[in-house]
């Protein structure tokens, strides 16, 4: 069989040493403006798809309602019990390996073995169900070649009032489900045909194909139920004995309640990068098959990571795909590798406009782009103890990647595309509730016609993953922290993990000061240091805006001593223009807006019970009230002035995970700027005293506040009745017959 290998790796572990000095926290002075913020917590989300949950086994993901025994008023409903008899021929070779049994209120999966303890062969199972009318599903393959497809087998609309025995025929399936993909000149898609080899290369190749890597997702979709089965899969290869690698599978004829529904996402060997989504009734016709004519060309244009730290000229450019199920989103995986054209731009056809409005119905796909940077060589040390207690070592090495994400892109049906910005963050203790009706932020979200940014041409915001809590199993305080670095376009720089540097200080002494390791940190528990107060600062100075060298400069400070021992965070920065283009550039103060959100997130979590008996922790972020306040200085200068008119939004402070929201104008930015660029800063507070202060080196631009036009005016040639411009040109009229901008009048700078 064919074999790939995966290098997993960890980082190092870095033992803290154990400080006794004491912190004496100092006070700072600070001139920014402070925005007053609500002492009342973030409102929850409003509880979308609350009887919805998620099942998985392997490969196979199942959405359904939750299995619950007993009514709204905690009374127990009436039930039956129910025994499932398989068709007994060839039992020997077919293995059922799950059963389920569904309706809109009800549901259960249950994974039967082969064989009973007797070594006996399984019959069928014995489960136990409301009263109702239901829906039976098995899932069985042949244990003589394991590769072959599934069988799948639905018998619908079977009513239980009682105590009862069913026979069912798991392997009556005579429809095999197959795909084809064409490319846009109407060309079928397909890899390599090979042959398997029991030594290496393990394989050769008999036909050369013309795409790459396959990836997907097959499943069922049920009427007014949802996701009913998936499988994934991933081959780069098709031969006779991989073939239930590829997505198909056998199937009994279904009614028009269900359709077929197959994502297959594959990259060319022309480059182009190919996405798919395919629907069809119950009863086929299968294959199923795109049109070429419905693709939707997508061009992105993408930058190198920002100072060029790479070991390659030309980094791979990677798209990876999200499947969301009715608000439910699942990233199930990366797609293949895809090299940008010389141009720098990397294409893409897409084939998947998205379904519903606002809120996302049936079976939605997004994707994001990404740069895969080989940079570097990292070496781990794992070291156990066999059962003689000898110590045994292995030494395990991983290229290090650096990944450059943008938003989630959904097509429309118009061929429009959207950029969603969201977060993965859960925000409320119902554990059903994973997405609102809009899978991102609607004030940071934006169309392809507002980008007006390069992706990656600008200095990240740094945001944090931060869930510094008591530990139960290690009975102590533990430090979660993991670093992000977010561009205005909502893209990920992963470069900012290899290349930042980080001081810690332990109760005011430096403890650490090297390579980014908050991952080191985690393990930061009581064993190691009592329970104290860390500062942490981390530097990323891989950043070039324009060319012009930049940095981001965080430090976070918490107190694990506090019951609120996590730092306030910013979650999400971005500016717009007055006709609300996602950009930082900008003619005159009064173009640009500056919008953000953050919070000071509390980690909660909640123990509830699976329908298998096992205890499960569900994980949300209550987000409390802090104190939020904002500065810019011209570049490089660290003159700090406050940013007048920042204001929090409370309309929208109900978005999954990304906290308070606040908008301003920077109408009150007066100052030049030899380049005309501007640094930005934040200081945020909580009540507890847990604090982040951060810079961003460039921030934002300001064409008109370049220092060389501004030096041009000679403060002795301006009367209190004379009006210039920035270029020295003086200007006909009063202030008010004026267009907007900044003015000089009598030597001072006037913005109207």
């Amino acid at each position: 069989m064919k074999r790939k290998l995966f290098l997993a790796a960890m980082f190092s572990l870095m033992t803290l040493l154990s400080m006794t000095a004491q912190l004496k926290q100092q006070q700072r002075a600070c001139d920014m403006v402070k925005i007053d913020l609500p002492k009342a917590k973030c409102a929850k989300h409003a509880m979308t798809n609350v009887n919805i949950n998620e099942r998985t086994t392997g490969y196979f993901h199942v959405y359904s309602p939750q299995n619950n025994m007993r009514k709204a008023d905690g009374e127990s409903v009436d039930t039956a019990t129910v025994t499932l008899l398989y068709n007994p021929d060839r039992l020997e070779r077919y293995f059922t390996i799950s059963v389920m049994v569904y309706n809109n209120e009800w549901s259960a999966l249950w994974h039967p073995d082969q064989r009973d303890q007797n070594g006996d062969i399984v019959k069928g199972i014995v489960v136990k169900v409301p009263i109702g009318t239901y829906d039976v599903y098995t899932n069985t393959v042949d244990t003589q070649d394991w590769s072959s497809p599934s069988l799948i087998h639905v018998d619908e609309q079977i009513d239980i009032n009682g105590d009862t025995t069913l026979n069912i025929n798991p392997i009556d399936a005579p429809n095999l489900v197959t795909w084809e993909i064409y490319n846009e000149a109407g060309e079928q898609l397909s890899p390599n045909l090979v042959r398997f080899l029991d030594q290496e290369p393990w394989f050769e190749v008999l036909e050369q194909g013309n795409a790459n890597q396959f990836d997907g997702v097959a499943m069922l979709r049920l009427a007014g139920y949802g996701n009913v089965r998936t499988g994934d899969f991933a081959y780069d290869a098709v031969g006779e004995t991989q073939i239930g690698q590829t997505g198909s599978f056998y199937i009994n004829d279904l009614s028009d309640r269900y359709q077929h529904c197959v994502v297959v996402t594959t990259s060319g060997k022309n480059g182009m990068f190919y996405q798919n989504r395919l629907f069809c009734d119950g009863t086929g016709p299968f294959p199923l098959k795109n049109s070429a004519a419905d693709y939707y060309a997508y061009e992105e244009r993408i930058v190198n990571t920002p100072m060029g730290r790479a070991n390659v000229d030309q980094p791979n450019a990677v798209l990876s795909h999200n499947v969301y199920y009715d608000n439910s989103k699942e990233l199930f995986g990366y797609s293949p590798s895809n090299t940008p054209a010389s141009d720098g731009i990397v294409r893409a056809m897409v084939n998947a406009p998205k379904l519903g409005c606002n809120n996302l119905e049936g079976v939605n796909l997004s994707f994001r782009l990404g740069l895969v940077d080989y940079k570097d060589w990292r070496f781990q040390v794992y070291q156990w103890e066999d059962e003689n207690g000898n110590i045994i070592e292995q030494i395990d090495s991983m290229p290090i990647e650096a990944y450059i994400f943008g938003p989630e892109m959904m097509v429309h049906s118009d061929k429009t595309v959207e950029y969603i910005v969201n977060s993965d963050v859960a925000s409320t203790p119902d554990i059903s509730v994973w997405k609102e009706d809009y899978p991102g932020h609607p004030k940071f979200s934006y169309t392809a016609e507002q980008k007006k940014g390069v992706i990656g041409n600008n200095c990240p915001l740094v945001t944090f993953d931060s869930r510094n809590s008591w530990n139960r199993w290690q009975n102590a305080n533990m430090i979660i922290m993991f670093a992000s670095h977010i561009g205005r376009n909502g893209e990920l720089f992963g470069s900012g993990d290899n290349y930042s540097t980080m001081t810690a200080k332990y109760n005011g002494e430096e403890i650490y000061h090297g390579k980014q390791a908050l991952d080191s940190l985690r393990l930061a528990v009581c064993g190691v240091n009592p329970d104290g107060a860390y500062e942490l600062e981390l530097v990323n100075d891989n950043v070039a805006v324009d060319g012009i060298p930049g940095k981001n400069v965080t430090t976070v400070y918490f107190d694990q001593r506090l019951e609120d021992q996590n730092p306030p965070l910013v979650t999400m920065l971005q500016f717009r223009d007055g006709e609300n283009h996602v950009t930082d550039r900008f003619e005159t103060p009064v173009d640009g807006v500056i919008m953000f959100a953050g919070g000071d997130f509390d980690p909660r979590s909640i123990t509830y019970m699976t329908e298998y008996g096992y205890e499960h922790y569900w994980e949300y972020k209550e987000c409390l009230p802090m104190d939020v306040e904002v500065s810019y200085a011209p570049y490089g200068t660290q003159e700090w002035q406050p940013l007048a008119g920042v204001e929090h939004q409370a309309d929208y402070d109900e978005i999954l995970g990304l906290g308070f929201f606040f908008t301003g104008s920077l109408a009150s930015v007066d100052r030049s700027s030899e380049n005309g660029w501007f640094d930005l800063k934040f200081r945020l507070q909580d009540e507890a005293g847990n604090w982040q202060e951060q810079m961003l080196s460039p921030a934002f631009r300001i064409d008109a506040l370049v220092q060389s036009s501004v030096s041009e005016v000679k403060a002795d040639h301006v009367t209190d009745r004379a009006i210039y411009n920035l270029a020295g040109q003086r200007m006909r009229g009063d202030l008010n017959s004026l267009p907007r901008g900044i003015y000089i009048v009598g030597g001072k700078k006037v913005v109207k």
